[in-house]
């Protein structure tokens, strides 16, 4: 269970590190890129983990069952991406 949370922390170092330093600046604009810089973080990981996961399931020909759950993450994702 431990690579569950150094894994994401080791893959997105660089993009923490810079949110940190535009974060310790403490202005609003500093503060806006490193939000705006987490939250592009998590969408590329969320949409590059889900797809492997569907090509998994395509290219292994596995049983799917899964539609409301992975509807439910690309609809989350597009309003993330439209916010």
């Amino acid at each position: 269970y431990i690579a569950f949370v150094v894994a994401p922390l080791a893959s997105n170092a660089s993009e923490l590190m810079a949110a940190m330093h535009y974060a310790r600046k403490k202005s609003k604009k500093g503060i806006t890129i490193a939000l705006a810089t987490l939250e592009g973080a998590a969408c590329m990981n969320n949409t590059f983990c889900l797809a492997l996961f569907m090509a998994l399931v395509f290219f292994k020909q596995l049983a799917w069952k899964f539609s409301a759950e992975t509807m439910i993450i690309l609809l989350v994702e597009m309003i993330v991406s439209l916010i």
